[in-house]
Parts: C-alpha cells; sequence; structure tokens
C-alpha cells in the first residue's frame, strides 16, 4: 500500500508537471509573432525545446544510444521557390515575399524496428487586415474560467505545444527502450502558403505509417470536443476575368457593366452548390441513416473581387478568385470541367457572356483524400479519445484545408486530424481555447501512441487517472469519485492485458530473417477467428 501510494503520488507529480510545461510553452508559442514566411522566431523557438529534449534524455541513455534508440532533431531551411516549381501547391503559392521554408523534425526510436507514427502541425498564424505588426493580438491572455486568448492558440500551436508534450513523454521513455518502432515530431512552417513546409518534410524523405495532424477538430459536429477527421474534400482555386465594355458613366447603357454579367454566373456558381451539397448530403443520410454534417460538404466561395477604374466609368474587367470544390475521388480535369459548364449554363442565359466569354486560371489545386476508418491507427486514436474525453468521437469529413491532402497523396500515409480548440475559430481573432481541452488532447495522443506503438499503458493512463480524480473530487462526492477511479483501473489493467498480447505475438521467432520493420498487427476478420487477438483488433 505504501509502494502504491508512492507511485500515485509520483504519477500525479509528472502529470502536473506536464501540465505546467504546456501550459508555459503554450503561452510563449502565441506571443511569438509568426505569419506565413515569417516563422523563423517561432521556428527557433520549437527547435529549442526539442534540443533541450534531446540533450536530457538522449545523453542519459548509452545503453539506448548503443542499441539505435537515440533521440535525434533535424532542422533546415528550404526555399519556398524550388517547392513551388514541384507541381500543383494547395495554396495561392507566391503570397509572400520570403523564400525561406523553415522546418524541425524530432525523432525517437523504440528498442526494435516497427511502425512509424507521425505528429505534425505548423506554427505559421495567416495575417489579418488591420492587425498591424500584430504586437497586441499575438499577446497570449489567460481569462477568466480556464482559457487562453490570442492567434494562433486554436489554429494551431496548442496542438503543436500538445504533440511536443507526447514526444517528450517517448523521449524520456526511450531510455526503458518501453515501446517499439519509432515516434516522428514534424513541425513546419508555410501551411497557410501551400503546405510549403509538409512539401519540404516529405521531399526530404519523412512519411510514416499513420500520421496525426493536430488540427483543431472540435465543433465539427453537435459535441464541442475533438472529433477524428478522415476524410477531406479537394478544392480549385480559380481567378476568373470577365470582360465588359467601357463607356462613360453618363452613357452607362453603351458599355457592358462586368459586374452585372458576373452577377449572372454568380447565381449559376450559388444553384450548383446548393445541387452538390443536397445530392451529397442525401446519399450520406440513405447510406448510414446519419444526420448530415452542420457544414457545406462541398462549399463553393468567392473570396477577392477587383474591377473598375473610377466611379465615372463603366466596370470594363472584373478578376474574381474562386475556390471551387472538388468532390470523393475527383480529378483537377473533371472538377474544371464541371466549373466549366456552369459558366456555359451562364452564357446561355446571357448574350454577352456567350460572344465574350470569360477567362478562367487555375492557380492551384488539393485533391480530395481519405483514410479507412477501420485502419490501425485510426481504431487506436478512437479508442483513447473515447477514454479520455469519456465519449465516442465522431469519425468525419472537413472542408477545411489541411495538410492531410498532402500526407495521404505524396507520402501514402494513413492520415487523420485530431487536435485541440473550436475549427469554427481557424482564423479568427478571438481565438480561445480551454486549459481542460489542450490537457485531454494531449492524454489522448499520447494514449493513442502508446498503444500504435505497443507500450505499457499504465504510465499512461495514470495521468488521466489523477486528472478525474481531481475533477470528480471537485465537483462530485466521494462515491462518484471512487467510481470513476475504479472505471479507469479497470480500464488500465484491461489495456495493460492487450499490450502483453501484442508484445508477445510482434516477438520475431527464431530463426526468421531480421526485417527491421513492424511485426504484423492486423485483426482477424471475426473474433471467433481467433482466441488471442491483438490489442487493436477490439478497437474498432
Amino acid at each position: 500500500e505504501s509502494q502504491r501510494k508512492d507511485g500515485r503520488k509520483r504519477d500525479m507529480e509528472t502529470f502536473e508537471a506536464s501540465e505546467e510545461r504546456m501550459r508555459s510553452r503554450l503561452v510563449r508559442l502565441v506571443s511569438v509573432r509568426s505569419y506565413p514566411g515569417y516563422e523563423h522566431e517561432a521556428m527557433q523557438l520549437v527547435r529549442s525545446w526539442l534540443q533541450e529534449i534531446r540533450m536530457k534524455y538522449d545523453r542519459s541513455a548509452s545503453k539506448a544510444r548503443a542499441e539505435g534508440r537515440r533521440v535525434e532533431v533535424d532542422f533546415w531551411v528550404d526555399s519556398a521557390s524550388e517547392l513551388r516549381r514541384e507541381g500543383n501547391m494547395m495554396g495561392e503559392g507566391g503570397n509572400v515575399e520570403q523564400d525561406d521554408v523553415p522546418v524541425v523534425v524530432g525523432r525517437v526510436a523504440g528498442k526494435r524496428g516497427g511502425k512509424t507514427l507521425v505528429l505534425t502541425g505548423h506554427v505559421d498564424v495567416p495575417r489579418w487586415e488591420g492587425e498591424g505588426d500584430g504586437s497586441e493580438a499575438f499577446r497570449a491572455k489567460e481569462e477568466q474560467g480556464g482559457f487562453v486568448v490570442g492567434r494562433g492558440v486554436a489554429d494551431m500551436k496548442s496542438g503543436v505545444v500538445a504533440a511536443l508534450e507526447v514526444f517528450e513523454t517517448f523521449a524520456q521513455e526511450n531510455e526503458r527502450g518501453s515501446f517499439v518502432g519509432e515516434l516522428l515530431l514534424v513541425i513546419v512552417s508555410r501551411k497557410e502558403d501551400g503546405g510549403l513546409g509538409t512539401r519540404a518534410a516529405i521531399r526530404r524523405g519523412y512519411s510514416g505509417d499513420f500520421v496525426i495532424i493536430v488540427e483543431p477538430t472540435a465543433g465539427l459536429s453537435s459535441s464541442r470536443h475533438p472529433d477524428i477527421v478522415c476524410a477531406q474534400a479537394g478544392f480549385l482555386r480559380l481567378r476568373l476575368l470577365v470582360r465588359g465594355k467601357g463607356a462613360s458613366a453618363a452613357h452607362r447603357l453603351e458599355g457592358e457593366n462586368a459586374l452585372d454579367h458576373f452577377w449572372v454566373i454568380y447565381r449559376r456558381l450559388r444553384s450548383a452548390e446548393l445541387t452538390l451539397n443536397q445530392r451529397h448530403r442525401e446519399t450520406a443520410r440513405s447510406s448510414d441513416g446519419a444526420s448530415p454534417p452542420p457544414f457545406l460538404p462541398f462549399p463553393t466561395n468567392v473570396g477577392i473581387v477587383r474591377g473598375g477604374r473610377s466611379s465615372d466609368y463603366v466596370m470594363e474587367d472584373l478578376h474574381v478568385d474562386i475556390r471551387f470544390p472538388l468532390t470523393a475521388g475527383e480529378s483537377t480535369d473533371s472538377g474544371l470541367q464541371r466549373f466549366l459548364k456552369i459558366l456555359h449554363d451562364a452564357a446561355s442565359e446571357d448574350a454577352w457572356l456567350s460572344t465574350c466569354p470569360p477567362k478562367v486560371t487555375l492557380l492551384s489545386c488539393a485533391q480530395s483524400c481519405s483514410s479507412p476508418t477501420n485502419a490501425e491507427g485510426v481504431r487506436c486514436l478512437h479508442k483513447a479519445v473515447t477514454t479520455i474525453f469519456q465519449r465516442t468521437p465522431q469519425t468525419s469529413s472537413s472542408s477545411s484545408s489541411s495538410d492531410m491532402t498532402l500526407w495521404c497523396n505524396q507520402a501514402q500515409a494513413t492520415t487523420v486530424c485530431f487536435g485541440p480548440g473550436d475549427s469554427h475559430l481557424s482564423h479568427a481573432p478571438n481565438e480561445r481555447l480551454a486549459w481542460s481541452m489542450l490537457m485531454d488532447t494531449y492524454l489522448a495522443l499520447l494514449l493513442a501512441s502508446s498503444m500504435y506503438l505497443q507500450h505499457s499503458a499504465r504510465s499512461m493512463l495514470e495521468g488521466a487517472l489523477m486528472r478525474r480524480r481531481r475533477a470528480a473530487e471537485e465537483g462530485s462526492g466521494e462515491k462518484e469519485t471512487l467510481e470513476e477511479e475504479e472505471r479507469l483501473r479497470r480500464e488500465l489493467a484491461q489495456l495493460e492485458q492487450e499490450v502483453k498480447e501484442a508484445e508477445t505475438e510482434s516477438v520475431v521467432p527464431p530463426g526468421s530473417p531480421a526485417t527491421g520493420g513492424s511485426a504484423s498487427l492486423n485483426p482477424p476478420a471475426s473474433p471467433e477467428e481467433s482466441a488471442s487477438q491483438s490489442y487493436v483488433s477490439i478497437f474498432w
């Protein structure tokens, strides 16, 4: 009993140290201005934290280093112009003058080869018009009720801090060689400028079997807790030039106002958007009976409209930037043809457009992508989120842009988005985050990583146990506290047993060739096919 109490005290101290470290790091990181192209200070700060982790845990583990269980840090600066020349861009590209693309990667290896898990996030935050130099907007402030406010808190510096804490935990466990495979922490810049940082990381050779992007995913369903995004809609970024005919304002009827003719196109775009999304919702409802998502799965957005010389002259030319959706599996050419048909239909009701058709320029594109919801990594994350948040998360899709399309389509990795923060506050001037969401998301990421990399679950769940007990003591009686503690202890014991079974099954038999790869953890087709299932088989 004395040893148990001492162990619980150490677990609580470790957890509270993690909590305090994350609070301090988030406030520091949010306070650093990091507009796209100007993230060097923020990236150097993350690099310094990784170097501290490496110095703290790698040097003290000479045996681990001898066995290849190193903690490594890789930092480099890539070229935006070179990355843009490689092909289609996720963003418009060229919207900042700076050419530097800094990237930092941390790597910690387990006791032998296995699967590679990647936790990744970005530090750049889009600039808002009227923000000035951003000195006030990037000042992190703590509010009553347990909230922190500041630019980039939700998207996605809180996710970066949570992923960094998971990495530090595994770097500490590296000394004991208590997990299999390797964990990569990939922190990038210039995500808001075409995903340049992730392109640089993939070009350098970084990838994994399972990738978790710590984008904010709360608010995608009726729940205020983070969900798991397994699919992302693609899109085209198009520039439309609508031509008119100039004339003096005094003789307006002698000219052709480009804005009048764009209005015909705009109505057609809205009608096509409505038809596409209604068809998608009906298909989704008939296939699984689920309620439609509280957002447009395939939105069309007119973002920039420029035109005209002065109010004394009829508008000759109108330049319009449009984001046009790609449906699941739809190619760039197919989406472009669908857009051109909308223009053709508009011309059928506007004689001027039929004789003077608009000019269309493709600025960039992002392919749609998806990951199987029954993949090992997704099942581990699903179980971890259910355990920590005490609710079953939805596996949903998103129309927001992220680096998911790059990790899925270029790196060929199973990829999901899961992270702290309300997705509705992304890029908003009033970003805010509850400290409790940061801590629970960190615990969910930690538990999912431990299950995926076959690490003992006890130390991971002890933190959750302590947190839940403290919350119960504040809001419930002793009976509820004890019931909550007992529930988590049962889950802890169950997960520990499953990890041990997976560890036994994954050992390479004597005489087998050493592949250096991961042991197979594919679950059987049904529970009846095998009495001894690997731990991942029950998570789906």
